[in-house]
């Protein structure tokens, strides 16, 4: 059995000189803020044009070994509570990749809506 190497220098047990896949820890927080998705989605135009050029956004998700979410909480002092509820939902049904090692795990993430033009947008 070869395995791809993702570590030199090291061998595998099953074969001899074989190198050994080591695989990259998994990013909960970027699994979180996959599930919740875009801050805007939940945010209308008009409401947009009055939140802070720069928003953030806590989220903590409890997650059961199997990717549900038991508990999930959403906070920000900037967004209005219609967008709060609308970003608690998406929490509410997130599911995360099955199985979920050390479960109930607590994930915690922060998502930010950046509004600030860039040096080539003007204002």
């Amino acid at each position: 059995m070869v395995r791809v190497a993702a570590q030199p220098n090291t061998e595998s047990e099953d074969v001899p000189g074989a190198p050994v896949f080591v695989p990259a820890p998994r990013d909960y927080a970027g699994e979180l803020r996959a599930n919740v998705g875009e801050i805007a989605g939940c945010v209308s135009a008009a409401e947009i044009a009055a939140l802070p050029e720069r928003v953030e956004v806590d989220l903590e998700a409890v997650v059961t070994g199997s990717g549900i979410v038991s508990r999930g909480d959403v906070r920000s002092a900037a967004l209005p509570e219609s967008a709060l509820r609308c970003l608690r939902a998406r929490l509410d049904a997130a599911r995360f990749t099955s199985p979920v090692p050390d479960a109930p795990r607590r994930i915690t993430a922060r998502v930010v809506l950046d509004r600030r033009p860039t040096p080539a947008q003007p204002r």
